[in-house]
C-alpha cells in the first residue's frame, strides 16, 4: 500500500541517475516524507521514515558523518540519499558497512541533479499515493460500517487497485490509558508494516489486515 524505498528507486533510477550503495535489505521501507538534513544535530527534527537528501555542506569527515549516519538511523529515517560533488566526493567504506549492517538504504546522487527537481518529483509522488490511498480508507470504511453499500464500495476499491480477494480482518485497537496518543499508533503502525491500512473511529483505530499477517498483527497490537 504505502510508498516504499524501493518504490521511490525504481521511480527516479533512470530518470536522475540515482544509484544504491548500500542497504538493499531496508528497501521494503516506507517512506513518509522527503527532508534535508545537512548537519547531525538536526536529525532530531525528523518524526522517522524520511527519506533524507544530503549535499555534504558540513561535512566534517569520515567521523563526522558517521555520527550523522546513525543518528539518522536513531529516528528511524527511511534512508539516505547523499548529492556526491564538491563537498563531499567520496562516501568512506565504513558508512557503507553501517547502512549494509543495519538495512539503512544509501544511494548516491550525481551533483549535475538538481535537488529541487528530484525531491519535488518524489514529492509529488508521495502526495498521490496518499490521495489513494485514503480513497482507498474511504471505501473501506463503507464496507464495515454500512454493510448495504459493499458491492459498489468494493467495485471501488478495485477501480483503486485495491484486489478485494482472499481474506481480511478488521482488528479493533482500543486505548489503555486515557493520554494514549492515536496518531503517533497509527504512524507506527505506518512504519511497521506498509501493507496494513488504519484509520480512528471514534475511540478506536480500526486496523483492517490480510490474514497472513494476523499473527504479526497480533504481536505488534499486544506490544503496545
Amino acid at each position: 500500500m504505502s510508498v516504499t524505498i524501493g518504490r521511490l528507486y525504481e521511480k527516479s533510477l533512470h530518470l536522475y541517475k540515482i544509484q544504491l550503495l548500500a542497504g538493499e535489505k531496508g528497501l521494503d521501507r516506507t517512506v513518509e516524507w522527503i527532508h534535508m538534513i545537512e548537519s547531525a544535530e538536526s536529525a532530531s527534527f525528523l518524526h522517522g521514515g524520511e527519506l533524507v537528501f544530503f549535499t555534504g555542506l558540513l561535512y566534517d569527515g569520515e567521523e563526522w558523518i558517521l555520527d550523522y549516519v546513525r543518528r539518522l538511523k536513531q529516528r528511524k529515517a527511511a534512508g539516505l540519499v547523499i548529492n556526491v560533488g564538491p563537498y563531499i566526493n567520496e562516501i568512506p567504506q565504513s558508512v557503507i558497512d553501517f547502512c549494509n549492517t543495519y538495512s539503512v538504504p544509501l544511494f548516491s546522487l550525481p551533483w549535475d541533479v538538481h535537488l529541487v527537481d528530484i525531491t519535488r518529483y518524489l514529492c509529488r509522488f508521495i502526495i498521490d499515493d496518499e490521495k489513494r490511498k485514503q480513497s482507498i480508507l474511504d471505501y473501506l470504511k463503507q464496507v464495515l460500517m454500512l454493510p448495504d453499500q459493499c458491492q459498489a464500495a468494493c467495485l471501488a476499491l478495485e477501480s483503486q487497485g485495491f484486489s478485494v480477494e482472499g481474506e481480511f480482518r478488521a482488528v479493533i485497537v482500543r486505548k489503555r490509558y486515557s493520554n494514549n496518543d492515536f496518531d503517533e499508533i497509527l504512524a507506527l503502525l505506518k512504519l511497521w508494516n506498509g501493507h496494513i491500512l488504519a484509520f480512528s473511529h471514534h475511540e478506536d483505530i480500526v486496523v483492517v489486515v490480510s490474514s497472513e499477517s494476523m499473527e504479526d498483527m497480533k504481536n505488534t497490537v499486544e506490544s503496545m
